[in-house]
């Protein structure tokens, strides 16, 4: 059952980047090169919010 839900969230993270690398290569932005940066660049495009931007791993 845990690698069930690992592979699950694997594929929602997975398909989120994919989703956010779509969105961005319709604009005029550089390229990001980290999967966490192209969350960064949606909050800069204002398409989605800073709240669902984690620059920082937690402590």
């Amino acid at each position: 059952m845990q690698d069930i839900i690992a592979l699950n969230l694997q594929r929602a993270v997975q398909l989120s980047v994919d989703l956010a690398a779509h969105l961005i290569a319709d604009t005029e932005v550089q390229p990001p090169t980290t999967m966490a940066e192209n969350f960064v660049l949606l909050k800069d495009l204002s398409i989605i919010t800073s709240a669902l931007v984690v620059t920082e791993p937690p402590k």
